[in-house]
C-alpha cells in the first residue's frame, strides 16, 4: 500500500492516506473526509506544507515564508510553533484560534504585523518575547490571561491596549518595552505582577486600575520617564522596589488603604520631593523613602528620624534609639 500526502479538509492536519480509498477519518479530529479532496488540498499548495497540525493545534511551522497565513480550523498556536523564526515578518491568524501558547512567537525579531482575532482567550508565557519589530498589537476583549514575560523585550512597541477582560498582569509581562510611552491598566485588573513594567524607560504616564489591590515587587522599577503616580484607593500592598529607580518621579499620592509595604519601594527616586500621605502612615513609609528628597521633608514635618522613621522627642531629638544621627531634623 502506497501512502500519499494529504491535508485534512476539516482541521488542516497533515496526513498520509491510501489513495485507493474514497474516504477516511482524520486521526487528529476524528472527522470523515474525502480523500481526493484532501490530496488536492495538499498538492495545490492551498495550505503551506510547512505546517504541522494535529487535533486543531498548530504544533510547528518549518516553512520558509516570510508572510504566513495560518489555515482556518486551527484552534491553538502551540508552544514554540514559530519560535526563533527571525525572518518572519507577518502572520495572519484565523478567527478559529482561541489560544496563543507559551513561546509561540518568541524571538521573531522581524515580525512587524500580527492581529489577534476576537475569540483568543489567553496569551501564553514568553509568547512574543523579544519580538523587537512589533510596534503595536491589539489584544481583543476576549483575552483574560496575559502570561508572564509575554511581551518582554518588545522594544519597538509604542502602544498597547489591555482589555477590560484581563484581571491579572503576570510577572514581567511587559518588561523592557522601552518604547511604550503610556499605558492604561483597566479597572478589571486587580493584581500587577512582579516586574510587570520593569525597565519601560519611555513610560511617561500610567493609569492604574481603580480596582488594583496588589502592586508586586519591581512592578514599575526603572521607569525613568515617570514623573508622577497616583496609587488608587483600593491598593493594600506595594511590593519591594515597586517604583525603585524611577529617577524622574517627583510626585506620588499614597492612599490610606495601603497597609503592606516592601522595602525600598522608592529607592533611588532622586527627584521625589512631593509625597501625599496621611500622618498615621508616615513612620511606616519612612523606611521606604530612603535615598529620596521627600524623606528629609517628611522627617522635618513630623519630627521623625529620616532613616528609620522613629519619632524624635526630648533627649532623642538628635539621635534615635537605632543610632541614626538625625542631621536633617531642625
Amino acid at each position: 500500500m502506497t501512502l500519499t500526502p494529504a491535508i485534512c479538509t476539516q482541521c488542516s492536519a497533515t496526513l498520509e492516506v491510501d489513495s485507493s480509498h474514497d474516504a477516511a477519518i482524520c486521526r487528529h479530529c476524528d472527522t470523515p473526509f474525502i480523500i481526493e479532496k484532501a490530496i488536492n488540498l495538499y498538492t495545490t499548495g492551498s495550505v503551506d506544507p510547512g505546517f504541522t497540525i494535529r487535533g486543531g493545534g498548530l504544533e510547528k511551522y518549518t516553512g520558509a515564508a516570510t508572510n504566513v497565513v495560518i489555515p482556518d480550523g486551527v484552534l491553538e498556536i502551540g508552544q514554540s510553533a514559530f519560535g526563533g523564526l527571525r525572518y518572519l515578518t507577518s502572520v495572519t491568524i484565523p478567527s478559529s484560534v482561541t489560544g496563543i501558547g507559551d513561546y509561540a512567537f518568541y524571538d521573531c525579531a522581524s515580525l512587524t504585523r500580527l492581529t489577534l482575532p476576537d475569540g483568543v482567550t489567553y496569551i501564553g508565557s514568553y509568547a512574543f518575547w523579544r519580538c523587537a519589530g512589533l510596534t503595536s498589537i491589539n489584544i481583543p476583549n476576549s483575552v483574560t490571561h496575559i502570561g508572564s514575560n509575554a511581551f518582554q523585550g518588545c522594544i519597538g512597541l509604542t502602544g498597547i491596549n489591555i482589555p477590560n477582560s484581563v484581571t491579572y498582569i503576570e510577572d514581567s509581562a511587559f518588561q523592557g518595552c522601552a518604547g511604550l510611552t503610556s499605558i492604561n491598566i483597566p479597572n478589571s485588573v486587580t493584581h500587577i505582577g512582579s516586574g510587570a513594567f520593569w525597565r519601560c524607560a519611555g513610560l511617561t504616564s500610567i493609569n492604574i486600575s481603580n480596582n488594583a489591590i496588589n502592586i508586586y515587587s519591581g512592578a514599575f522599577q526603572d521607569c525613568a520617564g515617570l514623573t508622577s503616580i497616583n496609587i488608587p484607593n483600593n491598593v493594600t500592598h506595594i511590593g519591594k522596589g515597586a517604583f525603585a529607580g524611577c529617577t524622574g518621579l517627583t510626585h506620588v499620592n499614597i492612599p490610606d488603604s495601603v497597609t503592606s509595604i516592601g522595602v525600598g519601594v522608592f529607592d533611588g527616586c532622586v527627584r521625589l520631593t512631593n509625597v501625599n500621605i496621611s500622618e498615621p502612615l508616615v513612620r511606616q513609609w519612612m523606611r521606604c523613602l530612603q535615598n529620596t528628597p521627600s524623606a528629609a521633608a517628611l522627617a522635618a514635618e513630623y519630627g521623625l528620624c529620616p532613616i528609620c522613621g522613629w519619632r524624635l522627642t526630648g533627649i532623642l531629638r538628635r539621635r534615635c534609639p537605632n543610632g541614626h544621627t538625625a542631621r536633617l531634623i531642625n
